[in-house]
């Protein structure tokens, strides 16, 4: 497939229900539809959150523990390059030490879901297009 250099496309997502990391949950399920699609990308996005649950940096918040100290980021990561494609924090309360802790964090969860997705992407599409 070729995409132009003027082309676009147009991503609608509906949350139905927000159990949390619903922001991750939705990039990393654009991702696998593009893959799907045929879509030729440079890099696969993978996201995760991340934040503080009694003073502990943990991944994949429930909604309750995001909003309850309001210490979660969400990153966006680009693995293939080994860089952030995009950072949300839900509190500008949080310290530097906080926001940089939760960022390492996620980046390690992006890496541990790349290697599952990738895996899965490999077997799905060879059983897709088997011959």
């Amino acid at each position: 497939m070729c995409i132009r250099d003027r082309s676009q496309i147009d991503v609608h997502i509906i949350v139905l229900q927000n159990d949390g990391g619903y922001k991750a949950a939705a990039i990393n399920a654009v991702t696998l539809a593009l893959v799907d699609a045929g879509i030729s990308m440079k890099d696969l996005l993978v996201s995760s959150t991340a934040g503080f649950v009694e003073s502990k940096c943990c991944l994949d918040l429930l909604y309750a523990e995001e909003k309850q100290d309001k210490t979660s980021v969400t990153a966006v990561y680009a693995p293939a390059k080994r860089k952030l494609a995009h950072v949300s924090a839900i509190s500008p309360k949080m310290s530097t030490v906080s926001v940089s802790e939760s960022i390492s964090t996620a980046i390690k969860g992006c890496e541990e879901l790349y290697g599952k997705m990738k895996a899965f992407i490999k077997e799905y599409m060879s059983l897709k297009y088997r011959t």
